[in-house]
């Protein structure tokens, strides 16, 4: 049975009439559209049903869309801009959280920006330091015994105006020692700046010398050290600029702030953005937040043409790959886009719901989590629904009728869907578009499902079975080879614990190059089979000449066994099962998404 759905099968592409001999017009229709909401209310049950799960798979849902590593400009700006002060989806106090936030992602990666700005502002300066005595030593306390050389921050600014404008605000400064301090003498020694009362003089400053704080050195001191000066109150400073943000156009340094956060939108990272933003996003949001995110990204071209058909070569490729993993395949592997399945879920759609858009997110992008979630001990009843879902969505222990009628229905199913939606318009059109992703998103698990049981199982006969599947879908693997050597798991790690004392005697008693060199290739050799050793019970994807040569060094419980690509020769890499689950289902979400968008 092809439990990837990757294409087609022939019969029913050829013959329309194929669907009613499968049965597929009747009971399997019906029996299938009874497995997709079994299926859907299950996955529903583990994820939304209660309070952790929901809030866990509400932060997969923000990986996911972090991950899209958007590279459109105004989908990177728009998405966010929206909700700032004066944008159309703004509701004022409600988003001031998120403002707040991206105020503060400015500061931190655009200070001088925001300096520039900050510094025109001579009152607002004034303000800043007279609100909070304990800000003033923290700017203004920089002196150094070297010399003005060493002056830092506002101290630099300080000593520099006080010596420019003495004839005018010497008589402020005030001193600590038995008497002031002449400016000649300051002038001929300025580590003599060291004996200011920095407090008293600052305070004096504020009240008696409002020239201070628009001269030029104050100026140049925040543009140049903005980064310290946003530093010392994170929060005033925002809540300032979030002011200005309000004032909008009707001010230049409103417009100019507006202006600085959507460069900023465009010119950061995308990842960024959203792991420190979307959390502060009000959930009715995350709904208009995420739709249509990749409608401005090339769809991937695997799969086009053939009925969605893409992995024929997908096996070969695989074995080719130079590191041994596909997880990053397709389209991923394109344009960065995270997980292909991505396209399935932010991309032509426009969920209902929250909780339709968080099940579709884990489902398209998060499926190893979830996977890993289900195998928890305390979600023993919770994966027996499930696996019984998944059972009547892919009858592989049925009769081979069965199961032609249950892919049968499954295509005719989605092309039901699919013509609904090219014909529809509105909110029908938009149904359509949900219940085609859903359909494709629930077999996709199912197949994920699947894999998954019959990897982790450790039995012989499911490894048959996984490879018979696999081959059907167009994803050719063959039991390459088995190392079950008799002894006990005791026996085992005996060997093994005596082994390690050997290499460490031969380490000690080694002290020439050549003896080093040996060892370092002994111990190259135990890395490489630590690093090809598989979980107890686990497949391992290889090439039968790999799997021979490494046959000694492999210790595997029983039974073991490992799968081996039938591609391009035999010099492909080993990969584990995880590897080999998340290269059946890249392909498979690949393969979809190509027929889908194709």
């Amino acid at each position: 049975m092809d439990i990837l759905l990757l294409a087609k099968p022939r019969e029913t592409a050829s013959s329309p009439s194929a669907f009613s001999e499968a049965g597929g017009d009747g009971a399997a229709l019906l029996e299938l559209q009874d497995s997709l909401l079994a299926l859907r209310r299950a996955l529903h049950a583990v994820l939304l049903a209660s309070r952790s799960t929901s809030k866990e798979a509400r932060q997969w849902l923000f990986s996911s869309i972090a991950e899209l590593e958007l590279t459109d400009l105004a989908t990177k700006r728009s998405r966010f801009d929206q909700f700032m002060p004066g944008g159309p989806a703004c509701r004022g106090k409600e988003h001031e959280p998120l403002a707040l936030g991206l105020l503060q992602l400015l500061a931190e990666a655009d200070p001088a920006e925001v300096g520039a700005l900050l510094a025109e502002d001579s009152s607002l300066l004034r303000h800043f330091f007279k609100s909070d005595a304990k800000r003033v030593p923290l700017w203004f306390g920089h002196f150094s015994m070297e010399g003005m050389r060493r002056f830092k921050l506002g101290a630099a600014a300080l000593a520099q105006y006080s010596l420019e404008h003495r004839a005018e605000m010497w008589h402020l400064l005030a001193w600590q020692g038995r008497h002031p301090q002449a400016p000649v003498a300051v002038a001929q020694r300025s580590h003599y700046f060291c004996e200011l009362d920095v407090s008293r003089t600052v305070r004096h400053l504020i009240t008696e010398c409002p020239d201070f704080w628009s001269s030029a050195e104050l100026r140049r001191s925040v543009e140049q050290n903005a980064a310290q000066l946003l530093a010392l109150d994170p929060t005033f400073w925002n809540k300032e600029l979030l002011r200005w943000l309000h004032e909008g156009s009707s001010s230049s340094r409103g417009s100019r702030l507006h202006a600085l956060l959507r460069r900023r939108l465009e010119a950061g990272s995308w990842r960024q953005h959203c792991q420190r933003l979307l959390h502060l996003l009000p959930q009715p949001d995350l709904l208009p937040f995420a739709d249509d995110l990749l409608g401005a990204c090339r769809p991937p071209d695997h799969g086009r043409g053939s009925g969605g058909t893409g992995s024929a070569s997908f096996g070969a490729d695989v074995a080719a790959s130079p590191s041994g993993s596909a997880g990053t395949s397709g389209a991923a592997a394109e344009g960065g886009l995270g997980r292909p399945g991505a396209w399935l879920v932010f991309r032509g759609v426009r969920w209902q719901s929250l909780e339709q858009l968080t099940l579709a997110a884990a489902l398209g992008c998060c499926l190893p989590q979830l996977l890993r979630l289900l195998r928890e001990e305390e979600r023993a009843d919770e994966l027996a629904e499930v696996q019984q879902a998944v059972q009547r969505l892919l009858p592989t222990e049925q009769p081979p009728a069965a199961q032609a009628a249950a892919l049968a229905a499954h295509w005719q199913l989605r092309e039901q869907l699919r013509q609904r939606q090219a014909a529809a318009q509105g909110d029908a059109a938009a149904a359509a578009a949900m219940e085609v992703r859903e359909l494709l998103l629930l077999h996709l698990f199912a197949s994920a499902f699947l894999v998954d049981q019959l990897c982790r199982s450790g039995r012989q006969e499911d490894a048959v079975q996984l490879q018979h599947l696999l081959a059907a879908s167009g994803f050719p693997c063959r039991l390459a080879a088995q190392n079950e050597s008799g002894k006990s798991r005791k026996e085992r790690r005996k060997e093994r614990k005596k082994e390690r004392k050997r290499k460490r005697k031969r380490r000690r008693r080694s002290n020439d190059v050549g003896s080093d060199s040996d060892n370092s290739s002994s111990s190259d050799l135990e890395g490489a089979t630590r690093r090809h050793r598989g979980e107890e019970g686990e497949a391992w994807l290889g090439s039968s000449a790999q799997l021979s040569t490494w046959a000694d060094s492999i210790v595997a419980a029983q039974p073991s066994w490992q799968l081996g690509v039938v591609g391009q020769g035999s010099g492909g890499p080993a990969v584990s099962s995880l590897e080999l689950l998340d290269a059946v289902m890249d392909a498979t979400a690949t393969a979809h998404a190509g027929w889908l968008l194709g």
